[in-house]
C-alpha cells in the first residue's frame, strides 16, 4: 500500500470521484490543512475549522479535551492572531473540551477569550452533563470499550466528563444568527439531527458549509443505542436546506472536507436519501400495524449505498437508526404484550434453564449456535443462562467466548464496545469469583514444546515448510481486509514446528525490511535482564534495583526489586497514554525533553502505589532497567556489542537498536529487525531459552515470563515484560503499539509474528484473526497442506 495521503481534500476527491476508498477517511493526525486562502482545518477529533477575518480568527468547534492542546498547538502553527470567536455545531464533548486548551493559549498570549457563540440548548446540555456525570462517563467507556485512552480519539481516562475548563457559550441563539466579523459573514442556522442543540454554518461569500457532525464521512450517528433521541427526519431535512444553497465546500466535524459543487451535492443527497429511506420504510410499517421486531429485521438499505467511504456504518447502523424512529414516533413498548410489564429477567431466565435441562445446557446450546455463526440467537441465550446462574464459572467462561467471537464480526464502534464490554464482565467476575483460584490456574504453564527431532533451530536460513491451506487463506483474507478494519499490515511470519509455513508482506516491505518493536523492546528486554543475572553471580532479580535516585535509605523507592520492574508492580507513578506532553510521562520520555536520559526521567517519578502490589504497564520501569544494564555494560556501541555477543549473535538475529542522547537503549519501545528476525526471538522463548544445544537464557527464565501474575484493566494477563494470550490457554506473547505482534504457543510449536500499523481501535480485529491462526495451528487434523 502507498504511503497515506497527505492532503484531505485529493483524498475525498478521489473517493467521491471513484466511489471507493482503501485509506482512512475519518483521520484523527492533529495536524492542520489549509485549504484555501485564510481557511484551514486541523483534523482531529473532532475537527477544528479556522477562517481568518482579518480581525482575528473564527473557529468552528475546539475538538476535545485530551486533543485540544495538539490542535491548538497546529492552528498556531498556521496562525497566532487571537482566536476572535469560537462556534460550537452542538454540545458533545468532543467538540467543545478543547476550549479549555484554548483559553490556556488566550492567556499565555495575552488576549481575550474568544467569545463562544451556540445554540440556546448547548447550555442546557451542559447542565444535563453535570447531572449526569457518571452515567455518561460509563456510557462512553462501554460505548469506546475497543478504543483505549491514548488512541488519538480524546475519550476516556475521565472523571469530569464534560472536561474542566471547558468554556460555557457567551451568546445563545434559537433558530438562526448571523456573525459577522472583519471581512467574514457567515449564517448560524439551528435543525435538529444527531442532537437537539445543533448548528451548522453557512459562509455566502465564500460558498463553504461548515456542517459540524451532520456530515461526518460514516453512516448518520442517528440510532445511538445508549444516548438520548436524534431525529433522522429533521435531519434529513437539513442535509436538503444544505444541497440547495449551491457550496462548493462542504466541511463535517469528522471524516474529509469535501470540495466541488457536484461532489458536494452528491454526498449530501446519499446522506440524506438513506435517512428519509429509513423514516418511510418505519413509518409505513408501523402505520401497517407491523411490531418493532418485525419492522428491525425487514427494514434494510441496499448494499451499494453502505459501501460508499462516506456511508459505511462503522460507527452507527441503520438498524440503531430504525430503534430511534420507533422511539421518536411509537414510544418504547414494542407492541409485544408480554414486554409491556415483564417478569424480573432471572425469573424468566430461570424457567428458561429449566426446561432446557438446566442452565448449562443452555449455555452449552449458545455456544453451538455462536460456532455456527447464529449470534443473535446465541447471545440472547446466554444471556438467559448467566441470569439464571449469575455465578456460575462455567456460564462466564461460555459468555465471554460467546461476546469475543461476536464483537470481531461487527463493524460498528457501537456494536463493538457493547458486546466487548459483556465479554470484559463476565472475564472480571471469573477473575473476582476466586482470585486465588483463578490466579493459581493461571499460573501453571503450559509445557514447552520438544524441539523436533529431525531439526533445531536455524543458525542460518529459514527452513521452509509445507504450507497449509487454512493459514494460507487467512493470511490472503488479512492482506485484503480494508484499513478502516485492521489497519496495514507489513509482514506476517509463521513458524510451525521450527519452520516457515507462511508469510506475506505488504507492497514497500519483504523480508530483508527492519521494523519497529515499538514495546515488544520490552521483551527484549527481560531477556537481556536474564542474560546479565546468568552471567553476573551476585546478581538477582530480587535485588533492590540500583538505582542513584533511590540510594537515600528514607526513600521508600529504595524498597523496589528488580523483579518488580520487571512485573510493572514498582509503584511508580507512569502515565502510559499518548495523549500529549501535559499528561503523558510516555510522550515526554520518548520524544520530549526527558528523552535525553529516559532512564533518569523514569527514576525520577514518585510512587503512588503499594511497591509490589499495585500493576502499573509503564515504559518507564523497562528504561529504568535498560539504564541499570548500560552500567553493568557499557553505553552506545559497547552494549550493543556485547548484546549482540551474549543474545542476537547466538540465534543469528540483526537487531538495530536506538539510544538516547546519554547511551542508554530505550528498550521500552526502538528496536528495529524483520519480521523474521522477530521470529527468531519468538522461538528462541519457545524452545525454553536454548538454541540448538547453547542456553541463552537462564533456566527458568521463559517460565517467569510467560507466567501471568497480574491483569490489566481489561483482563488481559502479564507475566514478566511479556503478556499472555488468555484466549488462547498457555501462549504468550510481545506486544506493541499499533498491534506489533510475537505470539508464542507451546500447545502447536508456533510463533506468529505480525507488524503493520494498526489503530488501538481495530487491535481487536488484529488478534481475532491471529487467534484463528493459533486455532488452525492447533488443530492439525484440519491443516490441509499443499
Amino acid at each position: 500500500m502507498a504511503d497515506p495521503t497527505r492532503d484531505p481534500v485529493a483524498l475525498s476527491t478521489r473517493a467521491l470521484d471513484s466511489g471507493t476508498c482503501d485509506e482512512l477517511t475519518n483521520r484523527l493526525t492533529q495536524t492542520l490543512t489549509e485549504l484555501d486562502d485564510g481557511m484551514a482545518i486541523v483534523e482531529s477529533f473532532s475537527h477544528l475549522v479556522a477562517f481568518d477575518t482579518g480581525e482575528g480568527l473564527l473557529c468552528v468547534d475546539s475538538s476535545g479535551v485530551f486533543t485540544g492542546a495538539d490542535v491548538t498547538t497546529s492552528l498556531r502553527g498556521w496562525s497566532t492572531d487571537r482566536v476572535h470567536s469560537l462556534v460550537y455545531t452542538h454540545g458533545h464533548v468532543d467538540h467543545v473540551g478543547g476550549s479549555a486548551a484554548l483559553a490556556a493559549d488566550a492567556e499565555n498570549r495575552g488576549y481575550e477569550l474568544p467569545d463562544v457563540v451556540a445554540h440556546r440548548g448547548v447550555q442546557r446540555r451542559f447542565e444535563r452533563y453535570r447531572r449526569t456525570n457518571d452515567w455518561n462517563l460509563a456510557i462512553n467507556a462501554r460505548q469506546f470499550g475497543t478504543v483505549p485512552t491514548g488512541s488519538g480519539f480524546g475519550i476516556g481516562g475521565m472523571t469530569d466528563f464534560l472536561g474542566e475548563g471547558t468554556l460555557w457559550p457567551d451568546h445563545l441563539y434559537e433558530e438562526s444568527h448571523t456573525l459577522e466579523i472583519g471581512d467574514l459573514s457567515v449564517e448560524l442556522s439551528h435543525d435538529r439531527g444527531e442532537t437537539d442543540d445543533h448548528t451548522w454554518l453557512w459562509f455566502p461569500e465564500r460558498k463553504v458549509i461548515c456542517a459540524g457532525d451532520f456530515v461526518t464521512w460514516v453512516f448518520p450517528n442517528c440510532g445511538n443505542p445508549q444516548k438520548a433521541q436524534r431525529y433522522p427526519d429533521e435531519w434529513a431535512a437539513a442535509l436538503r436546506k444544505m444541497q440547495g444553497l449551491g457550496a462548493e465546500w462542504l466541511i463535517g466535524a469528522h471524516g474529509l472536507p469535501v470540495h466541488g459543487a457536484e461532489r458536494v451535492e452528491r454526498l449530501l443527497d446519499d446522506l440524506a436519501s438513506a435517512l428519509e429511506s429509513l423514516v418511510e420504510q418505519t413509518l409505513t410499517m408501523m402505520n401497517n400495524g407491523a411490531t418493532l421486531d418485525t419492522i428491525l429485521h425487514e427494514v434494510r438499505l441496499p448494499d451499494d449505498v453502505l459501501e460508499r467511504p462516506w456511508m459505511m456504518p462503522i460507527y452507527d447502523e441503520p438498524e440503531f437508526v430504525v430503534r430511534n424512529i420507533w422511539r421518536l414516533y411509537g414510544g418504547w413498548w414494542d407492541l409485544d404484550p408480554g414486554s409491556l410489564k415483564p417478569a424480573p429477567a432471572a425469573s424468566v431466565a430461570t424457567e428458561l434453564a429449566a426446561l432446557a435441562g438446566g442452565h448449562r445446557r443452555l449455555a452449552a446450546r449458545a455456544v453451538e449456535l455462536s460456532e455456527a455463526g447464529e449470534h443473535r440467537v446465541a447471545c440472547q441465550l446466554i444471556e438467559h443462562a448467566m441470569h439464571a446462574a449469575p455465578g456460575d464459572r462455567s456460564v462466564h467462561e461460555r459468555r465471554a467466548a460467546i461476546y469475543e467471537r461476536r464483537r470481531v464480526t461487527e463493524l460498528s464502534i457501537m456494536s463493538q464496545g457493547i458486546f466487548t464490554a459483556a465479554e470484559r464482565s463476565s472475564r472480571i467476575t471469573l477473575a473476582d469469583s476466586d482470585k486465588t483460584a483463578v490466579f493459581d490456574e493461571w499460573n501453571v504453564p503450559v509445557e514447552l514444546p520438544e524441539p523436533p527431532a529431525d531439526r533445531g533451530c536455524p543458525d542460518g536460513e529459514w527452513p521452509i515448510g509445507e504450507s497449509i491451506d487454512e493459514i494460507d487463506a487467512l493470511l490472503d483474507e488479512a492482506v485484503a481486509l480494508p484499513t478502516h478494519v485492521a489497519g496495514q499490515h507489513l509482514a506476517v511470519v509463521v513458524v510451525h514446528r521450527g519452520q516457515i509455513v507462511a508469510e506475506r508482506y505488504s507492497p514497500t516491505t519483504d523480508t530483508d525490511t527492519a521494523l519497529i518493536s515499538w514495546s515488544m523492546g520490552k521483551s527484549i528486554t527481560q531477556a537481556l535482564v536474564g542474560i546479565s543475572s546468568m552471567i553476573e553471580p551476585r546478581f538477582s532479580i530480587d535485588d533492590r534495583a540500583p538505582v542513584p535516585e533511590w540510594s537515600d535509605p528514607d526513600d521508600p523507592r529504595r524498597a523496589i526489586t528488580i523483579d518488580q520492574l520487571l512485573r510493572m508492580s514498582s509503584g511508580l507513578e507512569f502515565n502510559e497514554d499518548y495523549v500529549d506532553e501535559g499528561t503523558s510521562h510516555c510522550l515526554e520520555m520518548l520524544f520530549g525533553e526527558a528523552r535525553e536520559d529516559a532512564g533518569a526521567y523514569a527514576a525520577s517519578l514518585p510512587l503512588v502505589g503499594e511497591v509490589g502490589q499495585t500493576f502499573n504497564y509503564s515504559s518507564g520501569t523497562t528504561n529504568i532497567l535498560c539504564r541499570m544494564l548500560a552500567e553493568r555494560h557499557g553505553r552506545h556501541e559497547a552494549f550493543a556489542a556485547w548484546a549482540n555477543e551474549v543474545l542476537f549473535d547466538p540465534i543469528a538475529m540483526s537487531l538495530d537498536l536506538t539510544f538516547d542522547p546519554s547511551g542508554t537503549w530505550v528498550g521500552s519501545s526502538f528496536a528495529h529487525a524483520t519480521a523474521r528476525d522477530f521470529a527468531r526471538f519468538g522461538l528462541l522463548y519457545l524452545r525454553d531459552g536454548v538454541w540448538n544445544g547453547k542456553r541463552i537464557l537462564p533456566e527458568g527464565w521463559v517460565d517467569n515470563a510467560r507466567t501471568r501474575r497480574a491483569q490489566n484493566a481489561d483482563g488481559v494477563g502479564y507475566g514478566s515484560h511479556w503478556w499472555t494470550w488468555d484466549s488462547q490457554p498457555g501462549a504468550f506473547y510481545a506486544g506493541g503499539y499499533e498491534t506489533q505482534r510475537i505470539v508464542c504457543d507451546p500447545v502447536s510449536d508456533s510463533v506468529v509474528v505480525r507488524l503493520g500499523k494498526t489503530p488501538i481501535d481495530q487491535s481487536l480485529a488484529v488478534d481475532a484473526w491471529i487467534d484463528d491462526l493459533l486455532s488452525v495451528l492447533r488443530n492439525p487434523s484440519s491443516c490441509v497442506t499443499t
